[in-house]
This record gives C-alpha cells, sequence and structure tokens, in this order.
C-alpha cells in the first residue's frame, strides 16, 4: 500500500541532519506565510487613483499586449 503524502514527507525529513532539518522547517514555515497586502490595507487606496489615470493605464498595457511582426 501506499504511503500518504504526509507520511512520505515525515519518512524523508526523518533522514536528513538536524541542520537539513531545520532548513525544511523554514521552507514550510515561509510557505504558510500570507503572501502580498491585505484587502484592508488595499482598500485605502479605492477610489483614489483618478479615472483618467486608470484609462490610460489601461491603455498602457494593452499597447504593451500587442506585437509588432515588423520587430521580431
Amino acid at each position: 500500500m501506499f504511503a500518504t503524502l504526509a507520511q512520505q514527507i515525515i519518512d524523508r525529513v526523518s533522514r536528513l541532519d538536524t541542520d537539513q532539518q531545520q532548513k525544511v522547517l523554514e521552507f514550510v514555515q515561509d510557505l504558510e506565510r500570507p503572501r502580498g497586502a491585505s484587502v484592508e490595507a488595499l482598500l485605502k487606496f479605492a477610489g483614489r487613483i483618478p479615472l483618467e489615470d486608470i484609462e490610460r493605464m489601461e491603455q498602457a498595457m494593452e499597447d504593451l499586449e500587442r506585437i509588432n511582426p515588423d520587430e521580431w
């Protein structure tokens, strides 16, 4: 029978030396950390960018998505 994923991880980590186990622990802890800004932090900026600026940013992104075959 196949071991569960968790059991496979435990088996492999148990074969590592203490320093390597510490690195694995730090890696897993890093994976658990939230990434990016919280919703609350972003909401502070809601409505602060003028619509005209947003439209210009959207246009700039669209321009970047276009491929000019003559440039290849």
